[in-house]
């Protein structure tokens, strides 16, 4: 899969804004923005948009009128090109010292299966504080399922979940539909 540069921060990480509104607010492309149609979330139609902020400050300032907002610290590499299938899946910890360790522990075995986020942040405003954020982008539906799968057998990560008590809080499918920069 070919990756557009998305985001080139000199000191990340940077603080990103996800805001999910519904299509009829025709909300008009801002800045570095990317634009994802949900296929499969909590409601439908949605759209996600993802756009790199160099401050809290300017990311609180920008927020959309209309849009439930969430507010993320972490690092974003690259992008797919228009029409990639992408995945945001959200972990939630009941403990934060927890959500870290596994947050780090995990950000080592998602290669291992082929998983290889495009984002990796935890939310620092408008959503749960306690949650850790992934989007992570698939060549197709059957290559998600098997690498998540694959995932869920491995015994690292089988002790990791009962260590950390954690849970899957949000899983949502996406395919880009805009983008600029």
């Amino acid at each position: 899969m070919a990756f557009l540069p998305f985001w080139r921060a000199p000191n990340p990480p940077l603080v990103v804004s996800l805001a999910r509104f519904h299509p009829v607010h025709n909300h008009p492309l801002n800045g570095l923005e990317i634009r994802l149609g949900a296929i499969q979330a909590s409601h439908l139609p949605q759209i996600l948009s993802i756009r790199p902020f160099a401050s809290l400050g300017e990311a609180t300032a920008a927020r959309n009128a209309g849009a439930e907002t969430q507010l993320l610290m972490g690092t974003m590499r690259a992008f797919p090109p228009l029409g990639g299938l992408l995945e945001l899946r959200s972990w939630r910890a009941p403990d934060p010292l927890q959500l870290e360790v596994q947050h780090q522990r995990l950000a080592a075995l998602l290669p291992r299966y082929g998983l290889s986020p495009v984002l990796s942040a935890s939310t620092i405003g408008g959503g749960d504080l306690q949650e850790f954020v992934y989007l992570i982008p698939f060549q197709q539906l059957a290559a998600r399922a098997s690498a998540w799968s694959a995932l869920a057998a491995d015994q690292e990560w089988i002790e990791l979940r009962q260590q950390c008590r954690t849970s899957v809080s949000r899983i949502a499918l996406y395919r880009s539909t805009s983008q600029q920069y």
